[in-house]
């Protein structure tokens, strides 16, 4: 991805992106600055590979809104510098204008091997006194697992400096090593 763009589906149910278990592809894929996405009523699934296989932002500064998206049973590989099926990693360049927001949102069945951080979602950035703000509600965490060393959580991890609300979450199964 790069340049903005909003990503509707008829439902989560209806609009499915299925990699079949094909390792090293990324479902999508933000390769540059101010290119803000906006996902809805999609399930991306079976997706496997490095750190951000189902959703990667690294080192780009972007707004990221995922409303009624499912992600299911994406695997990342244990030869991955960093983990999470969903990866945001802000750069320096991070402003309030480049907020995630996640709303209605599932993340089940998901597992990572490479034992960094968070199996499902991992938001974080490279400094600590970022002024965005990070959303989440209305989401839920079921049956993901990390495996590994002391840094790995089970289904999310939300890193560094910024504003975090997080209601309404639902966490069941979910394991780290």
């Amino acid at each position: 991805i790069d340049e903005s763009i909003n990503i509707i589906g008829e439902s989560e149910s209806g609009t499915i992106i299925d990699n079949n278990d094909i390792s090293g592809e990324y479902c999508f894929k933000v390769t540059t600055d101010d290119a803000d996405v906006s996902i809805k009523n999609i399930t991306i699934r079976d997706f496997k590979g490095d750190a951000g296989c189902a959703f990667r932002s690294y080192k780009y500064d972007n707004k990221v809104v995922f409303d009624a998206v499912t992600i299911n049973s994406c695997y990342v590989l244990s030869s991955a510098t960093y983990d999470a099926a969903v990866f945001i990693y802000h750069d320096t360049g991070a402003s309030t204008s480049d907020s995630i927001v996640m709303k209605n949102c599932t993340f089940s069945d998901n597992y990572s091997a490479a034992a960094d951080y968070g199996t499902a979602l991992y938001v974080g950035s490279y400094n600590y006194d970022y002024d965005y703000s990070v959303l989440i509600t209305n989401c839920v965490f079921d049956n993901n697992e990390s495996d590994g060393s002391v840094y790995s959580y089970g289904a999310c991890n939300i890193d560094r400096g910024y504003s975090a609300e997080v209601t309404n979450w639902v966490f069941k199964n979910n394991t780290g090593h």
